[in-house]
């Protein structure tokens, strides 16, 4: 104000006086001045503080990986920080050379010449030194990389079109995805190597040789006894901390790849609209620019083709060694299995034994190896019943007394808690009825195994036949019913009643109260990743259990049908008298066979009449609620979509459960008939 004043004294002549009023304009027209520039430095601010949001998304993984192994590029960085960085990478290299490298490549010289162990080994040999190799390229190139991710940076942070902004955008977001499916499938390869194994399931070849007491996840020899403790859990904790790194190294070192490639392409992209764009009336510095910015790229480029280009070249001697091993073990083991030619037993139970070893509940036979291995069964079936009562159970039963009263919610609850309580007892009666089932695998393994007619093959083939097309058509069943609970909600097509009671922002696949707050990060992803667990393992258990009820059920039919060919043949057989022995003592067998199979099911199917019975009702109610309620016809088509495959998924376990009375009957009437045409014919 007093430079104001002054100098508008120093500049209106002698003896002129300036009015208030004037005086008063020349100011208001400053403070508008000033307020109009410190509102352009407040947009300059929030255009810099998005461009450095942007840049931040764009890099935030592979920094996150890269800067925890110390191989981050930094142009600035001071000594401590580089002395850190380095000491991490270095105590990587060692940890991996002689906790993993050194050790795997002393085992193989031990196994040198068995196939399938050298295999075994090369297959974690080879990508350990590949993940040395890379380390030690990034460690010498960190200095040349600096430069470019500082490019990087300037590039996110400089001015640029809207259009130029969401081509960098799209780019950036292919690496992300990238490394995001990296590390998934590292983490399932971790999970592969060090948790199943726990569990009494191992995904390596073990022998004597390599392995003669505790396995480890990696096929290594060490100096020290592995087997005794705690040797044996340091070795483990070190190889599974080991691995851990680098994989993540491993695939953020080829993300990193990624990134500086797809952001150079985002340039080059951009660039090519600049020179198009024929908008820009000063051509001349538009062109000035765009060879500058060319240039640059080039330079780029050579510096990512020199750091890259041995990586590539072991990677590529990585991959044929491994791909032409891998190709030699598929033939050699096809060739053995077609040699060995499996018995048919196993492969007439083989889908149903996986489904149900999965869930630990496969009654398994005396000769099998895995009853000799501890309790890897138990484990499972012990995890999988807690996953289905405590993730799910337990949540659905609380959200179903807080919308009690409605009957629609009511029945969107009930349509997955009942099926959740008729899994959980079924579970129940077949860990309860172990014993019996393995006498009832037994004996069908004694019915396979023994010697038979080519027409009593035939028959049990054709049975066997039935079972496996009755097993695969539930899984895909199941696997319907899957997508429609877990996929079709991620792109917006809700097959459940939703309320602000029932889910608030964020829904779950199953209508659920849990004591946390599901709408948060990360509650809401580790809820929905328990409930598709728990979706997978019911789905599992239940299929699982009434197709083996189909296989024990079709097996006595086709035990049956034979049998009856047997008695109406035992008028022409020699040795009357031991034919007909033999034939009683069968016939007492299935009996027996068919006492186990009742003792069994029989509580599973009062169960499934009474579940059948409700959600037939209640699934009525809801149809009629979809079509005429307005309320809820949004959801119209999806929700009758599930009902159907709910219904088709109860009908068709119904149907199994009664139909296969009827058959035993039916073929019982046939061996009677058996029994009487013998009795006519010896007569005569």
């Amino acid at each position: 104000m007093r430079f104001l004043q002054r100098s508008s004294t120093e500049a209106r002549p002698p003896g002129l006086i300036v009015a208030p009023r004037a005086l008063f304009l020349v100011e208001n027209l400053r403070t508008g001045r000033g307020a109009r520039t410190s509102d352009t430095a407040a947009k300059h601010r929030r255009c810099c503080a998005l461009k450095h949001l942007d840049f931040k998304w764009a890099v935030e993984l592979n920094r996150y990986s890269l800067e925890l192994i110390g191989l981050w590029p930094k142009m600035e960085e001071t000594t401590r920080e580089k002395l850190m960085a380095n000491v991490r990478v270095f105590l990587l290299i060692i940890m991996v050379t002689f906790v993993c490298v050194i050790p795997c490549i002393h085992s193989l010289i031990r196994v040198w010449g068995d196939l399938m162990s050298m295999t075994d080994n090369l297959q974690f040999t080879l990508p350990l030194v590949s993940m040395i190799m890379k380390l030690v390229i990034m460690w010498s190139k960190r200095a040349a990389l600096a430069p470019i991710l500082s490019m990087i940076a300037k590039d996110w942070l400089r001015l640029k079109t809207d259009e130029e902004r969401k081509i960098m955008i799209r780019c950036a977001r292919i690496p992300r995805m990238i490394i995001i499916c990296g590390f998934v499938i590292m983490f399932a390869s971790f999970i592969l190597l060090f948790i199943l194994p726990c569990l009494g399931i191992t995904m390596r070849y073990i022998t004597n040789v390599t392995d003669p007491g505790k396995p480890l996840p990696l096929q290594t020899y060490y100096l020290y006894d592995t087997d005794k403790s705690p040797y044996f859990e340091l070795t483990f904790l070190a190889q599974g901390v080991t691995l851990m790194i680098s994989a993540m190294g491993y695939s953020a070192i080829d993300s990193l790849f990624g990134l500086l490639v797809f952001h150079v392409c985002g340039q080059l992209e951009n660039l090519k609209g600049r020179l198009t764009d024929e908008k820009d009336p000063n051509f001349d510095r538009v062109l000035a620019d765009a060879v500058t910015d060319h240039v640059r790229l080039i330079r780029c480029v050579k510096v990512i083709e020199s750091t890259f280009t041995l990586m590539l070249l072991g990677l590529f001697l990585y991959f044929g060694t491994l791909f032409s091993l891998y190709g030699f073990l598929l033939v050699t083991l096809f060739m053995k299995l077609k040699k060995k030619q499996l018995s048919d037993f196993v492969w007439a139970v083989e889908l149903h034994r996986l489904g149900l070893e999965l869930i630990g509940l496969w009654p398994n036979c005396k000769t099998d190896e895995t009853a000799k291995k501890g309790h890897g069964s138990d484990i499972r079936m012990g995890l999988a019943f807690i996953t289905v009562i405590l993730a799910s159970g337990v949540p659905l039963i609380w959200a179903l007394l807080r919308v009690w009263g409605d009957m629609v919610l009511m029945i969107d609850n009930l349509r997955i808690t009942l099926p959740l309580i008729v899994v959980s007892i079924k579970f129940v009666i077949m860990r309860w009825k172990r014993t019996v089932l393995l006498s009832i695998v037994n004996m069908m393994a004694e019915d396979w195994t023994t010697l038979k007619l080519a027409t009593e093959r035939d028959v049990m083939i054709k049975r066997a036949r039935t079972a496996r097309l009755l097993v695969i058509f539930g899984y895909v069943i199941m696997m319907l019913a899957f997508v429609m609970l877990i996929i079709l909600p991620c792109f917006g097509i809700q097959i459940r009643h939703l309320t602000n009671l029932t889910d608030r922002n964020k829904p779950l696949p199953l209508q659920t109260y849990y004591f946390y707050d599901t709408d948060q990060s990360p509650q809401f992803e580790l809820t929905f990743f328990a409930q598709v667990i728990t979706i997978s393992l019911a789905g599992i258990i239940y299929t699982s259990v009434d197709a083996f009820l189909g296989l024990v059920i079709l097996h006595i039919c086709g035990q049956l049908e034979n049998f009856r060919r047997r008695v109406i043949n035992l008028v022409s057989c020699k040795d009357f008298n031991n034919a007909l022995s033999n034939s009683v003592v069968t016939h007492l067998r299935l009996i027996r066979f068919a006492d186990n199979i009742e003792d069994t099911f029989t509580l599973m199917m009062l169960g499934l009449l009474s579940y059948f019975g409700i959600v037939f009702c209640l699934c009525g109610f809801l149809l009629l609620t979809v079509v005429t309620d307005k309320k809820v016809s949004n959801a119209g088509l999806p929700q009758a979509c599930y009902m159907a495959v709910a219904a088709l998924i109860l009908l068709s376990h119904t149907f199994l459960y009664c139909g296969a009375g009827e058959l035993i009957i039916q073929h019982l009437l046939k061996t009677s008939a058996g029994y009487i045409s013998f009795l006519l014919a010896k007569r005569s």
